[in-house]
């Protein structure tokens, strides 16, 4: 009887490779940017120099900045996809508002966040 509770059990698992896919779980991402900067820079002097960096920084911005948002309302225990629309129909309302009608930025920026606000009211 004994032989079949032991032979039912899991072979224990080494802590060395628990350790190692724990680790590999947790900083895998990073470690992969890592090695694609160290690859992109070695390919490329130019990748690495400051003005190249800034100006990667400032493209991913609006879209951290969404994310950003999709992360509140996931942890919120919600999903949202209309975000990217929501996202270009303000957009499209604050160059309107700029270059059609020239009424200034505080104007178009207020529209803007106005108009989102109201889709995101009648969206729920």
């Amino acid at each position: 009887m004994s032989d079949l509770v032991d032979s039912a059990r899991p072979a224990p698992t080494a802590p060395r490779a628990l350790a190692l896919s724990q680790l590999a779980t947790r900083y895998g991402l990073l470690l992969i940017l890592g090695l694609l900067l160290i690859l992109f820079g070695a390919l490329e002097p130019a990748f690495l120099r400051p003005g190249n960096l800034f100006s990667i920084l400032l493209s991913v911005s609006v879209v951290a900045l969404l994310a950003l948002g999709v992360t509140v309302t996931m942890a919120a225990g919600g999903l949202d996809l209309s975000i990217g629309a929501v996202a270009a129909m303000s957009l499209m309302i604050s160059s309107y508002v700029l270059v059609v009608l020239d009424w200034g930025t505080t104007a178009a920026l207020l529209l803007a966040l106005g108009g989102g606000a109201l889709v995101g009211l009648l969206n729920g």
